[in-house]
């Protein structure tokens, strides 16, 4: 709040009969309850009780740890990923998918466990100096990021 900047993450209309701008809307309201219950009033509609389900929309990797071996005549690597919202709280069920940078064969998509990780295995030829995996998205079941 010092930068004074808002952002809606979520409006619910106590009045859906009419958008215009005459005044019969909210009275009230009182977002304060730790159970993150909000509560609006309406001068004709009456007292609303809300319980908001709002999804975090910064999830993020917060560890890529990556281990390789050589085997016969193949690299075979394999990468942990972490993968955390905003509060650093690790994300369970988060779909991670990413592109490899060189020839390599294996999946390029796992699903975070209940300490949010997920491995992704693979395996190229000997002759490859180095490989790079990039995440360009994450999805959590309710958004992408």
């Amino acid at each position: 709040m010092a930068a004074g900047q808002l952002n809606e993450v979520a409006f619910f209309d106590i009045y859906p009969n009419d958008d215009s701008a005459a005044f019969n809307a909210a009275w009230s309201n009182y977002p304060y309850f730790a159970s993150g219950v909000v509560v609006v009033s309406g001068i004709e509609q009456g007292l609303f009780v809300l319980r908001p389900n709002l999804v975090d929309s910064s999830l993020h990797v917060g560890d890529l740890d990556g281990r390789g071996a050589l085997r016969a005549d193949r690299w075979v690597v394999r990468l942990f990923i972490t993968v955390y919202d905003s509060s650093e709280n690790p994300v369970a069920n988060a779909e991670v998918s990413g592109d490899w940078s060189a020839r390599v064969r294996g999946p390029n998509v796992c699903t975070t466990d209940a300490i949010g990780q997920c491995a992704i295995s693979g395996g190229m030829r000997n002759s490859t100096l180095s490989v790079s995996f990039s995440i360009p998205g994450i999805t959590d079941g309710t958004l992408t990021i």
